[in-house]
């Protein structure tokens, strides 16, 4: 437990938020929720979530019907920052494996944080998934679709997966559908350069996970022209 709450301290929630998330208000007890059902449909309404197993897909639904993927969470992940706005939102959260969430009304939450002083924490926290944000559209405006796929399948590996040495594991399957909505291109498209990758050595086969990536020669890629 300790190095699980140390790596999510590292990715910007610190160990007091995680307790708030916790055990702040007794109304923020766990919800399970079963693979490919709905966490909530149309924004987050006026609630922020706390994953503590499983994964989320959060996603929005394009006026021309087309489906763009925001971002997918795992454990010890925050998800429904967009229920802050007060907003209805065309914007839905999925779960991509069996997951155990903790639905938090942001007014009790913001109580909490008040007791606790910890609104900069929080603050910091939300900081950090903006910054995400931002790196996202970064990508969008300066790089290609296949450079695109090769930054996301790193960050989600740092997100999502266990590190060891040079390569990182990714346990969890993410669908090439789900890779091609993060990054705005097709299924086929994301099977061509995952195949690519795998022969410049930047990701490999492995029995027991999804996928490894090699950190070094990815990220030597990215630096690339």
């Amino acid at each position: 437990m300790e190095n699980y709450e140390e790596s999510i301290e590292a990715g910007g929630i610190c160990p007091q938020l995680i307790n708030i998330f916790r055990n702040g208000d007794e109304s923020f007890y766990p919800v399970s929720f079963a693979k490919r059902q709905n966490i909530y449909v149309g924004g987050a309404g006026g609630y922020i979530y706390f994953i503590e197993s499983g994964q989320v897909k959060v996603s929005m639904q394009m006026q021309d019907g087309r489906g763009c993927n925001l971002g997918i969470y795992s454990r010890g992940g925050v998800f429904g920052e967009s229920g802050l706005s007060g907003r209805l939102i065309p914007e839905t959260a999925t779960a991509l494996s069996s997951c155990i969430v903790r639905r938090i009304k942001i007014s009790r939450l913001f109580n909490s944080l008040q007791s606790k002083g910890l609104y900069l924490s929080f603050a910091k926290c939300m900081s950090n998934k903006m910054l995400e944000y931002q790196n996202v559209i970064a990508d969008f405006v300066v790089c290609n679709s296949e450079k695109r796929l090769a930054s996301t399948l790193l960050r989600l590996s740092l997100m999502l997966g266990c590190c060891e040495n040079d390569r990182i594991k990714i346990h969890e399957k993410i669908s090439l559908q789900d890779l091609s909505e993060l990054i705005g291109t097709t299924r086929s498209r994301v099977g061509y350069f995952m195949n690519s990758f795998m022969q410049q050595g930047i990701l490999e086969d492995c029995p027991d996970c999804f996928l490894v990536i090699n950190k070094k020669r990815i990220e030597e890629y990215l630096t690339q022209n």
